[in-house]
C-alpha cells in the first residue's frame, strides 16, 4: 500500500552545511543491526571487485564488504572528510563504473531521490539500498524529507531502472529507544 508523503522541506545550503558538518554517524564504532543485515545482503552479491558509497557516513558497510572481497573503494559524503565531497548528483560524475553502489539511509534525506537513483543507475551493476519504511510522519525528524512504504520504494527503484533481487525488512519498532522504525533493505540489479 502506498503511503509516500513529504515529511519535511529541503534544507537551504546553510542548513545543509550546519547539519552535515561531519559525516552522519562518523563517530560510531560498532555496527548497528541495520548495518549488519546490510553487510549480509551485500555478501550475497557475486563478483564484487569495486564498491562506491557517496553518502558514506562512517562507511562501515562498504569498508567491511571490501575487507571480505578485496574490492577497491570509492567513498564520498556531503560532509567533509572524504576525497569526494558534496551531493551525490555532483560526485557521481567523478566515479567509474562499479560492481556495487551502497546507498544506505540516504534516499529519505534527498529532495529528489529519483534524480539521484537515475544518476546512479549507469554507474553500477548492483545497488544495496536501505531506508526506513512505514515510518509515522511524526517520527521523521533528523532531516528526513520522505516517509514511504516498501511498495513506494520498490516502485521508485523500478522506475529508475533498478530491479530488486532481494529484500529484508528489519523491524526495529520494538526497540527500547523511542523513534525506532522498520528498515527496508534491498539488493538490486
Amino acid at each position: 500500500m502506498s503511503m509516500r508523503v513529504r515529511a519535511g522541506e529541503a534544507f537551504s545550503l546553510e542548513e545543509l552545511a550546519a547539519y552535515y558538518y561531519e559525516p552522519q554517524g562518523y563517530n560510531i564504532t560498532e555496527p548497528s543491526a541495520r548495518e549488519r543485515v546490510s553487510v549480509a545482503m551485500g555478501e550475497s552479491i557475486p563478483d564484487v571487485h569495486s564498491i562506491a558509497d557517496l553518502s558514506a557516513g562512517p562507511a562501515m558497510i562498504p569498508r567491511y564488504l571490501a575487507s571480505l572481497t578485496g574490492a577497491t573503494l570509492i567513498l564520498g559524503d556531503y560532509a567533509p572528510g572524504y576525497e569526494l565531497e558534496g551531493p551525490i548528483l555532483e560526485t557521481i560524475a567523478s566515479i567509474t563504473f562499479v560492481d556495487l553502489f551502497v546507498c544506505t539511509e540516504t534516499l529519505e534525506h534527498l529532495d529528489d531521490p529519483e534524480a539521484n537513483l537515475r544518476a546512479i543507475r549507469p554507474k553500477c551493476a548492483n545497488l544495496l539500498v536501505s531506508t526506513p519504511i512505514d515510518q509515522p510522519i511524526e517520527t521523521a525528524g533528523g532531516g528526513h524529507y520522505w516517509v514511504w512504504s516498501r511498495s513506494d520504494v520498490e516502485q521508485m527503484l523500478v522506475e529508475t531502472g533498478f530491479m530488486p533481487q532481494a529484500f529484508v525488512e528489519l523491524d526495529m519498532t520494538l526497540g527500547w529507544m523511542p523513534g525506532y522504525v522498520k528498515f527496508g533493505i534491498w539488493v538490486c540489479r
